[in-house]
């Protein structure tokens, strides 16, 4: 997550994918607002194709030794934010766009996935420093929309009037007028953009799911895992499909896997919930 590959990293995950026999890929994105969110998902793709090519991964496994991979046996993960990219990626490949086989596995990292939701929209009276930025350059988070679609800092408007004027244009006050639910985003934001919120296209033939999310997670609240799940569910994903695991108690933050109480959780519930998501991809 956060755009680097070493951020955030999983060692416990790679660890268990080679004593397995699986090679774990974790690759550099960009961020905005040096970037958009569509030249996100671009690297995305990009790294799949990096997998597959013969001049690619192959090539890198080769120089240490460590022969071939099966690459229609994948499975894609994130962690925090970088669940969003994991999750892009995975649409990208069940749809009819893609030339090559879907994952066979996805394993949600306590992650980011509804990007419409209040807790990621709220209009603040000081915009943070990153769509600061945005406003001043007139950079659009993506591509082809006008910043001013997605938030109007407060601090613009002269008087009481402008202000409300413009909060009722912009895309969280109607999101909020009512609720943050996937109906509301799916009728608020134009269709053209439903390709950037994920949640409003999960299909019926989304792969098996392993969901880890920490009850204490003051970054990612929980419900965002909650409402994933629900969506797959609502869409037809067999509900053995899905396995949401809630991780409670002390050191059940966000990040929970990389803390002191990393290992009760992991012999307690994480271990064996891992083997049943690596069935699908032996």
């Amino acid at each position: 997550t956060g755009g680097r590959r070493d951020g955030f990293f999983p060692q416990w995950l790679a660890d268990f994918a080679n004593q397995r026999g699986v090679h774990v890929v974790s690759a550099d994105y960009r961020l905005i607002p040096s970037c958009t969110v569509a030249d996100i998902i671009e690297d995305v793709k990009d790294v799949y194709e990096f997998v597959r090519s013969e001049d690619g991964l192959q090539r890198e496994l080769e120089k240490r030794g460590l022969g071939r991979v099966d690459k229609n046996k994948l499975l894609v993960t994130g962690g925090s934010a970088g669940v969003y990219c994991a999750l892009q990626l995975t649409l990208h490949l069940l749809s009819s766009a893609s030339k090559h086989p879907p994952p066979l596995g996805f394993l949600n990292l306590y992650g980011e996935l509804d990007i419409g939701a209040r807790q990621h929209n709220h209009l603040p009276f000081c915009l943070p420093e990153e769509y600061r930025y945005l406003w001043d350059n007139n950079r659009a988070p993506v591509t082809g929309t006008d910043v001013k679609w997605f938030y109007t800092p407060v601090e613009e408007c002269s008087n009481a009037v402008e202000r409300e004027e413009a909060e009722q244009t912009t895309l969280t006050s109607k999101l909020f007028a009512a609720d943050d639910s996937l109906e509301t985003q799916a009728a608020t934001i134009p269709s053209e953009l439903h390709c950037f919120f994920p949640l409003l296209q999960i299909p019926s033939s989304f792969p098996p799911t392993l969901i880890f999310h920490g009850e204490q997670d003051a970054a990612i609240q929980i419900s965002e895992s909650e409402r994933f799940a629900e969506k797959l569910k609502q869409v037809g994903v067999p509900e053995e499909k899905i396995k949401f695991v809630r991780i409670q108690g002390e050191g059940s933050g966000h990040g929970f896997d990389r803390g002191d109480g990393f290992e009760k959780y992991w012999e307690s519930v994480m271990k064996e919930n891992m083997e049943w998501l690596f069935e699908f991809v032996k």
